[in-house]
């Protein structure tokens, strides 16, 4: 991926929902302290 202003927003956002789902996981999880 190129370094233009447009590719960070897409990297940052895509990364955000990304650790955004991995805690909702670990919050439904009942064994999910940091596995």
């Amino acid at each position: 991926m190129d370094n233009t202003p447009a590719s960070k927003l897409i990297r940052n956002i895509f990364f955000s929902f990304v650790e955004f789902e991995r805690e909702m996981i670990v919050e439904k999880s009942p064994y999910g302290n940091g596995i």
